[in-house]
């Protein structure tokens, strides 16, 4: 079994990785702010908004955890 392609030049490739990884967390923060500063401002506004902010927190965990992941198995792969 080959080993798995690799691109010109993997520390160009990992630094986007990582660049999308810290503008997902970068969000995440940036709502969690605007979710506080609304529910100090109007409560009733957050009720509608219970199924996006699941799905965009979600998203962003997914990227955040898949950049992890990518990471821990480069390593682990790394060191065999």
């Amino acid at each position: 079994m080959s080993a798995a392609p690799q691109p010109p030049d993997p520390e160009r490739w990992w630094r986007w990785r990582r660049r999308l990884a810290l503008y997902s967390f970068a969000a995440a923060l940036v709502e969690t702010a605007a979710l506080l500063w609304l529910a100090q401002r109007a409560p009733a506004a957050l009720a509608p908004l219970g199924a996006t902010v699941a799905w965009t927190y979600g998203l962003w965990g997914a990227v955040i955890c898949a950049y992890v992941g990518a990471a821990t198995w480069s390593d682990v792969a790394a060191k065999r």
